[in-house]
């Protein structure tokens, strides 16, 4: 083989990675990217923060995990506080496994979009932190979000690597989502519906589990369900991150109220009173104002052991539409 067909070799081979390159970063910057911006819920929080949205100083958010994009219904507080000529947009922006840490990755976001009141559901699991941020939370948006000093501190190195990939590795990392892309686009679903394009209503379970299941989930998996009812003793990543968004908020300008959400009575029940007092007493330390609705309702208003159907959600909605005041 004579050195000219080595180098015509070696010169077919970089051009067909340099179009392999070019291919796969076409499908990233095209495909990938819209679908995450029309799919995911979580691109599309950070979409909302920086839309128009009318009078910024009358919006209320409620930030919270699937409990509250599950249990609140924003259009029913809205139509109650308009019964009294108060005029404010109500926003759910529930997000799935959301802790405040996570939630951190929005502040900077969030108060450059100057809400008048944000409401802030939490429960036992909010407190939970045993390991990262799942990285594909972090992955999508990386692009998006600005960490403070104070904020970045309580990120681990796992969690800042994935904020910290340039446009190349990010492009990458992003080739979980080329064929969920791709499918969307033949399948050509409408993203108008999309939950994730929803700030109202968006919740999506409709099958209530039994009873009886819920009770054979208690017997044969307890350990599963420690998430929801134990509050840790010392202090973490959570605990220090709830705060950190309550004082910045406030030093905004914003209203910030705190909500115990309700729980499932045959959960609730199985609640440790020292773990109980000990969040209380952990709120209490918190110089925002906090309401419990942890124990409100009854086993019938409960899609699973947290999670709200549509005769809990509308009756929390109301209970809360009441119980806060945007005034």
């Amino acid at each position: 083989m004579t050195s000219q067909h080595l180098v015509n070799i070696f010169l077919s081979m970089g051009v067909a990675l340099l179009l392999s390159l070019g291919i796969y970063l076409g499908i990233v910057v095209f495909f990938v990217n819209p679908y995450l911006a029309t799919s995911e819920k979580l691109p599309n929080i950070f979409n909302f923060y920086s839309a128009e949205k009318g009078d910024l100083s009358s919006n209320v958010y409620i930030i919270g995990s699937s409990q509250v994009r599950e249990g609140v219904n924003a259009t029913i507080i809205q139509e109650i506080w308009g019964r009294e000529t108060i005029t404010s947009e109500v926003y759910n922006l529930g997000y799935t496994g959301d802790t405040p840490l996570r939630r951190l990755t929005e502040l900077q976001a969030m108060k450059a979009s100057h809400p008048k009141i944000v409401i802030i559901g939490i429960s036992y699991q909010s407190f939970y932190d045993n390991g990262s941020i799942p990285y594909d939370q972090l992955l999508m948006v990386a692009d998006k979000i600005t960490l403070d000093n104070a904020s970045r501190d309580l990120y681990n190195a796992d969690e800042l690597h994935w904020l910290s990939l340039n446009f190349f590795e990010n492009a990458y990392e992003k080739r979980i989502w080329v064929i969920p892309a791709i499918s969307g686009l033949l399948e050509r679903a409408d993203q108008n519906s999309s939950e994730s394009l929803n700030f109202k209503d968006p919740f999506i379970y409709t099958v209530n589990e039994t009873r009886e299941e819920l009770f054979k989930k208690l017997k044969d998996y307890p350990s599963e369900q420690q998430i929801y009812i134990t509050f840790p003793k010392e202090d973490n990543r959570q605990k220090e991150a709830l705060g950190y968004i309550v004082r910045q908020l406030q030093d905004s300008g914003t209203r910030v109220v705190i909500v115990v959400l309700p729980l499932n009575p045959l959960l609730e029940q199985t609640i440790n009173n020292t773990d109980r007092q000990d969040m209380r007493a952990y709120l209490n330390g918190i110089d925002a104002p906090w309401i419990d609705f942890e124990t409100h309702y009854p086993q019938q208003d409960f899609i699973d052991f947290v999670h709200m159907n549509d005769a809990g959600r509308e009756e929390f909605s109301s209970d809360l539409a009441k119980a806060i005041t945007p005034d």
